[in-house]
């Protein structure tokens, strides 16, 4: 094949400066047609052959079925057609590119490489450099090199062939990285980036580069040709890379921008740490790129990648430090290692009491609620005192409180660290001191949270969850109310107060009610019973608000307690007023007949008697016993009437 391959180039082709006694007087008319671009091997060709080969009306046609062929992978086929074309049209050269380029693609890059290299050593070969960069093309895919990678770029450039610069640039910068020019790749990059101002490819290859390389004051021309409020994620890492090798404060606005994207889903954090991984790698010592890296880690759920980055940085610069040092507690927290993540908030702490540091910390975007070193340091307290670490974690609340004492929550977590050290007192009288002067401040919200951490060391104090439930009506906190008289409830009726127990569960109730909470409501009424089973006017509650939210049974079910209380009590009003009222809910309740005709009848009422077993024979018919009692009965009351 390379030998008719080649046989075919001396033999066939005429380039237009040749003369050729068989070719017609007029010249043939070229044809462009315009089609996609084709997938031929591992790299993409035009269809057919672009603009930079036209083809010739005659042939148009079998160059057409030739792309056809390619389009199906159908490649030998195509070369057959190629070949065809070529005899047709012998002064078409791209013809035979095309044909280098379908050898390549079925794997003879010796035969290619032949064809191309009797293009290029032809004189024609230097009128257009659009056909070099082809030729340059075919011989990297055939004889791949970090030399030929880095011409073609070259070639590329040169021709400002877009296509291929956007294409093949990254390898050739990659492959410029190991040659013994330190400054070539980023010569590439720098000439990538002038013709297409708008690639952030190129602009983040020339970042690197000129970090690589140390070219700091050329970095702005980066900054001024990226895109204005672009959204990009290499834009994004971009002006995060200028700003902190610039040691600029808006670092930690960048970092704060890129955590909220995480956050919100709208980054993909692995590709993130991608970019600034390749950036690490060639960047001069800066311990801050680690720790930005660090902090995304985090935020993107992998706490064992963040400690592993943290651990493995010192930085000198205090506001950098301070920062590490709270990622690192929260990494350790993330990672249930809490004796760790003290040790980082004691650094933290340390670097807080600088001046300079503490402004650093109040105002950084990366440090904000609930990831400022307070926040984090109530989690870190109450990590250390599910591990039994109760002292260490009053130290480590002490330490925050007294740093920043109009925290109120660390105020509150303090004192509750405190009382679970066995300072009860002193933790009651803190809370108390704050539940006082928020009282003077009219400050609700700070009162109603102050009360609840009384409550977490007093849980029995009546006194103190009798307020919290004024606070929770008088500021609309309806369910808050109902569930803490739940709890009320049941601490009165543990102590044997079962009269305020049931009072706060009437009142419980009323507002379930009012809220429509029936799965709560019938919680509340069922507790009631439980705790006053014998008690009437319980029953009758509850069968009330059983009826109003449509629960006919359940209020049958209480009326029928009505009946047996009453009847144990020798109390036939009440007995036949439950007795009615369970009828008139349920029709069909067959046993309420039965036992309020024998109610009426044990206290002389044959005559309303009778009517009610009259009643019960619509339901029972063919029933003798009601028959013989309703017979019975209408004699009695006959009697009783003469």
């Amino acid at each position: 094949m390379p030998n008719s391959a080649t046989r075919a180039i001396a033999n066939r082709v005429r380039f237009p400066s040749e003369t050729d006694e068989t070719s017609p007087s007029i010249p043939e008319r070229e044809v462009h047609i315009d089609a996609p671009r084709l997938q031929l091997g591992t790299f993409v060709v035009d269809q057919p052959l672009a603009s930079f080969f036209p083809v010739p009306s005659s042939i148009a046609r079998i160059v057409m079925d030739a792309d056809r062929e390619i389009v199906g992978s159908r490649f030998e086929s195509a070369l057959d057609l190629t070949l065809l074309a070529e005899i047709e049209a012998p002064s078409c050269i791209g013809l035979f590119v095309r044909q280098a380029e379908i050898l390549l693609a079925t794997g003879r890059p010796d035969s290619a490489t032949q064809i191309v290299s009797a293009i290029k050593a032809s004189q024609e070969a230097a009128d257009g450099s659009s056909l070099m960069v082809e030729i340059e093309r075919i011989l990297l895919h055939a004889q791949p090199t970090d030399e030929s990678v880095i011409q073609l770029a070259r070639s590329a450039l040169a021709a400002r062939r877009i296509d291929l610069i956007d294409r093949y640039m990254p390898a050739a910068i990659s492959a410029a990285t190991l040659q013994t020019d330190p400054h070539l790749a980023a010569e590439l990059a720098q000439s990538w980036l002038e013709i297409r101002p708008d690639n952030l490819d190129a602009a983040f290859a020339l970042t690197r580069e000129m970090m690589r390389t140390g070219r700091w004051s050329e970095l702005e021309v980066i900054a001024a040709a990226l895109p204005e409020n672009s959204v990009d994620l290499r834009a994004h890492i971009i002006r995060l890379v200028l700003e902190c090798a610039a040691n600029s404060p808006r670092q930690w606005d960048v970092l704060a921008q890129l955590l909220n994207g995480v956050q919100a889903g709208q980054v993909d954090p692995a590709a993130a740490q991608d970019l600034l991984r390749q950036i690490i790698v060639v960047q001069p010592p800066n311990e801050t790129f680690v720790v930005h890296q660090g902090v995304l880690e985090i935020q993107a759920g992998n706490p064992t990648a963040a400690r592993l980055l943290l651990q493995s940085v010192r930085p000198a610069e205090p506001n950098t430090a301070y920062v590490a040092a709270v990622a690192s507690a929260r990494a350790a927290l993330a990672f249930g290692d809490g004796i760790s993540a003290n040790e980082s908030l004691r650094e933290a702490i340390r670097l807080f009491e600088q001046p300079e540091v503490a402004e650093f910390a109040r105002n950084c975007p990366v440090l904000r609620t609930p990831y400022d070193m307070f926040s984090v340091g109530k989690a870190v307290a109450g990590a250390l005192q599910q591990s039994g670490e109760a002292g260490e974690a009053t130290t480590l609340l002490e330490r925050l409180s007294s740093l920043a004492p109009d925290r109120q929550d660390l105020v509150r977590a303090y004192a509750d660290a405190l009382a679970r050290s066995g300072k009860r007192e002193i933790a009651i009288a803190q809370l108390e001191e704050m539940l006082r002067q928020h009282e003077q401040r009219g400050e609700h919200e700070a009162l109603q949270l102050t009360v609840q951490a009384l409550l977490q060391i007093s849980p029995g104090n009546l006194r103190l969850r009798a307020r919290l439930i004024d606070e929770y009506m008088k500021r609309g906190k309806l369910q808050e109310a109902v569930q803490e008289r739940w709890t009320q409830a049941q601490i009165l009726e543990r102590a044997g107060r079962i009269d305020e127990s049931v009072e706060q569960l009437l009142r419980a109730a009323d507002v379930a009610a009012v809220l429509g909470d029936y799965k709560k409501l019938e919680s509340i009424l069922r507790l009631m019973v439980r705790i006053r089973p014998d008690d009437l006017d319980v029953r009758h509650s509850a069968a009330t608000k059983f009826i109003e939210f449509g629960q006919i049974q359940l209020a049958i079910e209480q009326l029928w307690g009505v009946v047996e209380i009453s009847s144990q009590q020798n109390n036939p009003d009440d007995t036949i007023a439950a007795l009615h009222q369970i009828i008139a809910l349920g029709p069909q309740e067959v046993n309420a007949y039965h036992k309020l005709g024998e109610v009426l009848a044990s206290v002389g009422e044959y005559a309303q008697a009778e009517r009610v077993y009259r009643r019960l024979m619509t339901l029972l018919p063919d029933d003798p016993a009601v028959q013989a009692k309703q017979s019975a009965l209408a004699a009695m009351a006959k009697d009783r009437s003469t």
